[in-house]
Parts: structure tokens; C-alpha cells; sequence
């Protein structure tokens, strides 16, 4: 029976599949790391798999923020920080870009933590040239809450109850979703739950500078039951997010 395109064409039916018409399915079958959250239109992709050389580490004397292949999520390497245990520390590495085309921002990336570690935060700053636009994500694997800043006062809490496990066997999965023409968060994916952020706010501030778009990964340690270690793998910039 005809089905009015050739056996070779991307919706014709044929003796036990269907053609994909979905390419972003088309695409995480073929192994690439988008794959939890395909919306929006990838800027870059990082797997480490050319080393740590587009990040800038930084942190507590004697942290380290290097490449690794003791664990890896796709590509057979990726991020490893250590923080120092030496008090309340911590570790981060920090990626510039221009800036992309205004329109809603996603950042996706995913973390493995060790049964020391203790927060998990992410920086997500576009620089237009005037106003500063931060957004900051903190999420404390101790108690399960997941704060953000929107002002200069500091984290408030956005929701708590949220179980992750920290065994330094279990991958997680984060993605920040942001407006920056609105200055505003839009929504927070981490693993099968997605929390709207609809009308929260991000912090402005005014400064006169080249534009830029920073992305920090950032591991904060309290300190005291040894140095914590967090992999960091599929990082991940969208633009145009529904």
C-alpha cells in the first residue's frame, strides 16, 4: 500500500519502524548530549572531552578544577572539583562568551556529588554593556532546598523537600531557564521535576563595561568531614526557550 513518499523519506512508514520527524530525537540517538530538556536552540555544548581549557577555575587555597575520566556522563571525561577541606571553602570554574541573541536563556548541566559535598550553585550573568543581570541558583543537598538571589541581600529559599542523593554514584540534572529582556527567571528543571519561576525577578545592577555572558559552576563547602569532590559533565547553552 503506497504511502505517498519513498521508503527512504522521513515520515514514510516501513515494514517495522516509522521515519523520525522529531530531529532532536534523531539527534540524542545519534549520542548527543541534549537529551534531558530539547527545548530551545543550542549556543554551545561542553563535554570536556577537549580538556577544561574554556573555563577558569578558581576557589580556596590548594582546590582543584581539572579534567577527569573517573567519571563522565557521555564522552568518557568531565569536570572534577575538590574543595579543600580546611574550613568553609569552596571551588569554581567560570566560562565568558558573548553574548547570544536576546531572547529567553537556558543553562543545562549535569553534577555528581560525593557524600561530603554540600552545595551546588549556578551563576548564569549576561552584561549588556550597562545593567548587570544575574541570576544564582543554590541547591543544599543537606536539607533538600533549593534557593536563588534576586536582589543584593543574599539567597531566599524557592522551595525545600527536594531529595537528592549524594552517594557519588547518582547524576543529577539541572536546567535554568531565563528571560533577560524581562528580567526574570522562567522556570527550574532539576531531574523529573520542573518548578515555574514565573514572576521572580533576577538582580540588576548598573555597570558601564564590554558585554559579555558568564556561566560559573560553583561547589560550596561548610567544611569539616573531608574534602568534598563534584563532577560536572553536559553543559549546555540555549537560546530562543519557549
Amino acid at each position: 500500500m503506497p504511502h505517498g513518499q519513498p521508503d527512504f523519506g522521513a515520515y514514510a512508514q516501513k515494514k517495522t519502524i516509522y521515519g523520525l520527524s522529531d530531529m532532536g530525537e534523531l539527534a540524542a540517538r545519534l549520542g548527543s548530549i541534549v537529551s534531558y530538556d530539547r527545548r530551545g536552540d543550542v549556543v554551545w555544548l561542553e563535554r570536556f572531552n577537549n580538556g577544561i581549557t574554556n573555563w577558569t577555575g578558581a576557589g580556596a587555597a590548594g582546590f582543584v578544577a581539572e579534567d577527569s575520566a573517573l567519571e563522565s556522563l557521555s564522552e568518557g571525561v568531565s569536570l572534577r572539583t575538590i574543595a579543600p577541606d580546611a574550613g568553609a571553602f569552596d571551588v569554581s570554574v567560570n566560562r565568558h562568551n558573548g553574548l547570544p541573541v536576546n531572547s529567553r536563556l537556558g543553562l543545562e548541566f549535569a553534577f555528581l556529588p560525593d557524600e561530603n559535598a554540600d552545595d551546588i550553585i549556578l551563576l548564569f550573568t549576561i552584561f549588556d554593556g550597562l545593567v548587570r543581570h544575574y541570576s544564582r541558583i543554590r541547591i543544599r543537598l543537606d536539607d533538600g532546598a533549593i534557593d536563588y538571589v534576586n536582589d543584593g541581600t543574599g539567597f531566599k529559599e524557592l522551595f525545600d523537600g527536594v531529595n537528592l542523593r549524594y552517594d557519588g554514584l547518582t547524576w543529577h540534572h539541572v536546567k535554568l531557564v531565563v528571560d533577560y529582556s524581562t528580567s526574570e527567571y522562567v522556570r527550574l528543571l532539576i531531574d523529573n521535576i520542573e518548578y515555574s519561576m514565573a514572576g521572580l525577578g533576577i538582580w540588576d545592577f548598573g555597570v558601564v563595561g564590554a558585554p559579555y555572558l558568564s556561566t560559573t559552576l560553583h561547589q560550596a563547602y561548610a567544611g569539616g568531614v573531608g574534602a568534598p569532590v563534584v563532577h560536572f559533565d553536559n553543559v549546555i547553552l540555549t537560546q530562543n526557550e519557549p
